[in-house]
């Protein structure tokens, strides 16, 4: 009986150690999440909407709170609804489906 009470301690700081090396090493191996915000993709969002004036640019984004990602979405599926228009009429009409799916 002593020797199982002597043994306890050492026997949970080992399982704790062991625990902690785990931890360290599955924290080491996770890989790096990735952020939405990549300077990279902004650049080349940019890029493409160089036509479209910085109002309706900055009216759309801040209207879906700076989701960028969102913007692209809506601007897409207005291509696909509209093809042929210009890239500061997709912008517009994006503006107007959000206005009109706000009431």
């Amino acid at each position: 009986m002593e020797i199982l009470i002597t043994l306890t301690p050492i026997v949970i700081i080992v399982g704790l150690g062991f625990l902690i090396l785990s931890l360290f090493q599955e924290m080491k191996n996770q890989k790096p999440s990735t952020n939405n915000r990549n300077p990279q993709k902004q650049f080349t969002q940019a890029k493409t909407t160089t036509n479209v004036d910085n109002y309706t640019q900055s009216q759309l984004i801040s209207m879906l709170q700076g989701d960028r990602d969102a913007c692209q979405r809506l601007i897409t599926v207005a291509k696909r609804q509209y093809p042929g228009k210009s890239e500061q009429w997709y912008w517009e009409r994006a503006i107007e489906d959000l206005i009109r799916d706000r009431r």
